[in-house]
């Protein structure tokens, strides 16, 4: 397992040196209270709050059209919920009605609390050392 794991960081180190950093992937604007994205600017994450926000919207989007997963991830940030310790300990039924609109949502909470919990206990709670 650890060797198709070395195989695949080669293989993105060799992306990422011919194509460099895409940043693609929407991001919470803090100046419009919008999730943004726009082709001409680089969406690169600034900090490990919005790498954890680009994790938690690629659980959401599972099975789902990202207008949908848009919602439910404007509804952590409206509930105060994207940091990894609130989130691993926010009850789960109560997270699955807050992602209701992501679809599958019983199953999505279990998986964003799962994740948040790996984060705390793996990784002292941050998303860097993930």
């Amino acid at each position: 397992m650890k060797d198709n794991f070395r195989e695949l960081e080669e293989i993105y180190k060799i992306l990422l040196e011919v194509y460099g950093y895409q940043g693609w992937w929407p991001l919470f604007n803090e100046k419009t209270g919008k999730i943004w994205y726009h082709p001409k600017y680089y969406n690169l994450p600034k900090n490990d709050a919005q790498i954890f926000e680009i994790c938690l919207g690629a659980i959401l989007t599972q099975n789902t059209s990202w207008k949908n997963a848009e919602k439910a991830l404007t509804q952590l940030i409206e509930h105060d919920l994207l940091e990894v310790k609130k989130l691993a300990v926010i009850n789960q039924k109560k997270l699955a009605l807050i992602i209701h609109s992501s679809g599958y949502h019983n199953q999505k909470a279990q998986r964003l609390k799962l994740f948040a919990q790996h984060i705390l206990k793996k990784h002292d709670g941050s998303i860097h050392h993930l």
